[in-house]
């Protein structure tokens, strides 16, 4: 998991270390906190809760 910036814009990038499944979320050059824990609990209520994160 890490942030990324690409042109002005900044995404949230979300990768599965088993299946190399990657999420990009769009943040609208939103990095608050909150916002990205709203991000990240849309993704465990889509597939489950994490392990570990890295």
């Amino acid at each position: 998991m890490d942030l990324c910036e690409l042109e002005g814009n900044h995404y949230l990038i979300i990768v599965d270390y088993f299946s190399n499944f990657i999420e990009v979320a769009p943040l609208q050059r939103d990095t608050r906190t909150s916002t990205i824990l709203k991000l990240m609990k849309q993704n465990v209520a889509l597939y489950g809760i994490m392990d570990t994160i890295i």
